[in-house]
C-alpha cells in the first residue's frame, strides 16, 4: 500500500497501467511505475519507462538473497537489509523518453528532460536534459537565471487553461505573463484515493 494517498489531478491519463500513483494535472503517462512513485504536473512520460529491481546488499561476502530473505533463515543468521522502495519522484514539466529506466528512489527535478534509453541512476537538476548510460547532463534548458526564476515562480501551480498564455511565447515573456497573474495559489482541482 502507499505509504501516502494516491492524488489523481484533472486532464491527467495513466495509459498502459494496472497501477495508480500520484499524478498532476496535464500530465500522462505510458509506463506502469509503482505505486509509491509521483509525477508532477505538465509532464509527458513516454512508453517502457521502467524503475530497476530490487536492490542487494554491497558490503556483505555475497550479494546473494541468502544473507537476508527470511526464505534462507536455517541456513544463515538473517540481517537485516531495507533496500530503498521501488519509487520515483518526477518534479513538474518533466519530459521522460521511450525505455528510460530509473534507479530505485531518485528524485527529478522540475524541467527536466530525460534522453530515449537513458539508465538514471542519480537525482537529476531542474531544467537539465540528460542522457546515456549513465544519464549525465548534456545541457541546460535555460540560463541559470531563467531557471532560478521558472522555479521561484512555481508555474505549474497554475490551471493555464484558465489564462490567456500563448504557447508560443518566448520564455521571457511567459516568465513575464505568469508574473502577471494576481494571485499565486495552487488552482488545480483534484481527487484523493
Amino acid at each position: 500500500m502507499p505509504e501516502q494517498p494516491i492524488k489523481i489531478e484533472i486532464h491527467s491519463s495513466i495509459l498502459n497501467s494496472s497501477r495508480l500513483h500520484s499524478i498532476g494535472g496535464y500530465s500522462y503517462t505510458y509506463s506502469e511505475l509503482s505505486e509509491t512513485s509521483s509525477i508532477g504536473r505538465y509532464c509527458s512520460i513516454a512508453c517502457n519507462v521502467q524503475i530497476m529491481g530490487d536492490e542487494h546488499p554491497l558490503d556483505r561476502f555475497t550479494t546473494s538473497i541468502v544473507t537476508y530473505n527470511k526464505k534462507y533463515k536455517n541456513l544463515f543468521k538473517q540481517i537485516d537489509f531495507s533496500p530503498k522502495t521501488k519509487s520515483v519522484h518526477i518534479g513538474n514539466d518533466v519530459w521522460v523518453g521511450e525505455g528510460v529506466t530509473f534507479k530505485r528512489g531518485v528524485t527529478i527535478g522540475d524541467g527536466a528532460i530525460i534522453a530515449c534509453g537513458s539508465i538514471v541512476t542519480k537525482d537529476v537538476d531542474p531544467y537539465s536534459i540528460v542522457g546515456g548510460v549513465p544519464a549525465t547532463i548534456i545541457r541546460y534548458r535555460y540560463s541559470q537565471d531563467i531557471i532560478n526564476r521558472l522555479l521561484q515562480l512555481q508555474w505549474w501551480k497554475y490551471d493555464l487553461s484558465k489564462y490567456q498564455i500563448s504557447p508560443n511565447c518566448s520564455i521571457d515573456d511567459f516568465i513575464y505573463q505568469i508574473e502577471s497573474i494576481p494571485h499565486h495559489s495552487d488552482d488545480f482541482d483534484f481527487i484523493i484515493l
